[in-house]
């Protein structure tokens, strides 16, 4: 037990495992009886006495202030997400962020405009400080949108605001959904080794789940482990969606303990650019080659930076002309 340790055969309590009790009753609301009995077990020489609850004012106004500063950056996360997308903040952005990628996007973006300058300075302390990180997600997922459709920023950071696609693991779900319906309605064969790897799991997950609408925990626990090669530890129901809730609408029954799979049909691009794959095919040796093939989700020059797991970013570069043609004048 770390309760108490040996100093020339002598029981001595443990001060440091004092002060982590301490620390653990009061943040989580931890048993201090259990570990009172464990004491008890090794050294039934001690004494405890009657339990007295502190209250330190200090501590009090520390947390209270906490929850104020808690509420402010809410409540500047929630004014960020009507204007994000506007040349102020993704100046910002481009300023702070370290991903080239975004931030070329960013420089063509804003070149020529005019950058209106509103937000105070204690708000502009709190950007840097708190809140740029979530923000630089969103820009960079709102470009994939933009890249992807029709619509120009405005309209896509309005496709993130109805969608609520904010969170990471949420915009990723949803896109890579998409993707998978427009690549099984084109029907192309020229596909990239991302799009052939994103569609054969899809496919993979369809054949596997196929008239299971209702599974057990336990059964799906058992698909994960020795079908879709998952072996970690932690087994809960966000690992499920984040795995198969691009295929799937996925909702857990705490009382009975079943998964309830849907195929997830909505679709949120409606508007994606029907733009066919750059192809050109020369014969070779009698071979025939395809040597230019571009990303369904092209995004332009890519550096040697990756992104987090479940962000599609293409094989390869996207030709000069092509870059030209979409710089915005």
């Amino acid at each position: 037990s770390r309760s108490h340790f040996l100093i020339e055969g002598n029981n001595v309590l443990n001060p440091f495992e004092l002060a982590h009790e301490i620390k653990i009753t009061k943040e989580s609301n931890y048993n201090f009886h259990i570990w009172q009995s464990d004491i008890l077990e090794k050294m039934p020489e001690i004494t405890f006495l009657d339990l007295v609850f502190l209250n330190i004012q200090g501590e009090v106004a520390a947390d209270k202030l906490d929850k104020e500063r808690k509420l402010i950056k809410k409540k500047f996360l929630n004014k960020l997400k009507g204007i994000y997308h506007t040349p102020e903040i993704l100046n910002l952005v481009l300023r702070q962020s370290k991903n080239d990628n975004l931030k070329g996007t960013i420089k063509t973006h804003l070149r020529g405009v005019y950058i209106d300058e509103t937000l105070s300075m204690d708000e502009l302390i709190l950007f840097r400080d708190k809140c740029f990180k979530q923000v630089s997600k969103w820009v960079d997922n709102t470009f994939k949108l933009k890249k992807i459709t029709k619509n120009n920023l405005e309209n896509s950071a309005e496709i993130m605001v109805k969608a609520k696609l904010f969170s990471s693991s949420t915009f990723n779900r949803v896109y890579n959904r998409n993707i998978c319906a427009f690549l099984e309605k084109e029907d192309n064969p020229n596909k990239t080794q991302k799009e052939h790897r994103l569609f054969n799991k899809q496919n993979k997950l369809l054949e596997l789940f196929k008239d299971k609408e209702t599974i057990s925990k336990t059964d799906l626990e058992a698909i994960f482990r020795t079908k879709l090669n998952y072996n970690k530890r932690e087994f809960n129901t966000s690992i499920v969606v984040n795995e198969i809730g691009f295929v799937f609408d996925v909702e857990y029954d705490r009382k009975t303990k079943f998964f309830h799979l849907q195929k997830g049909y909505k679709l949120l691009f409606v508007s994606i650019d029907k733009h066919s794959k750059v192809c050109t095919k020369q014969n070779t040796d009698n071979q025939q080659l395809n040597t230019e093939k571009e990303a369904l989700w092209s995004f332009g020059h890519q550096t040697t930076k990756t992104e987090k797991i479940g962000y599609l970013q293409p094989d390869l570069k996207q030709p000069i002309l092509d870059k030209i043609l979409n710089i915005d004048f």
